[in-house]
């Protein structure tokens, strides 16, 4: 939360910066959030800032990690109170996506814009995820 606005680029052109950002936005959870809130509230906040990538359901009280492709199949209903990490990892990367083609069509030509570009349109080449053709998506932007 006080770090979602540092582009995808920056976050992965120092090495380890991510992991970095991803325990100091841990520690500030502790020891500013989680005391105003209630305690019952912590598992939910936990499972959206700590392992918001993780597509994930609850059964019987406890929390277990599936596919996006599960949640669609058999436990998108709210008694699994489903959470779809896969798909929120795959919209952040094409925001950062579109920031670094947006930050080129600008006239700016960093190497990390064009690398980030570059890597993630290969990644989601042909990937779908949730129902959704990425690979098609990163096309429109050719």
């Amino acid at each position: 939360m006080l770090t979602r606005d540092i582009v995808h680029p920056v976050k992965k052109s120092v090495g380890g910066l991510d992991s970095l950002i991803k325990e100091y936005e841990k520690e500030r959870m502790e020891e500013e959030v989680y005391s105003l809130i209630p305690l019952t509230w912590h598992g939910e906040m936990r499972m959206f800032t700590e392992i918001e990538f993780k597509s994930v359901v609850t059964q019987n009280g406890t929390l277990h990690e599936i596919t996006s492709d599960e949640i669609s199949s058999q436990f998108n209903e709210d008694r699994y109170n489903p959470r779809d990490g896969e798909l929120v990892q795959a919209v952040d990367h094409l925001g950062a996506f579109c920031e670094a083609y947006l930050a080129i069509a600008n006239g700016m030509r960093a190497v990390d814009f064009e690398r980030t570009k570059t890597i993630l349109r290969q990644d989601y080449m042909g990937k779908v995820i949730a129902g959704l053709r990425f690979g098609e998506i990163y096309s429109d932007f050719e």
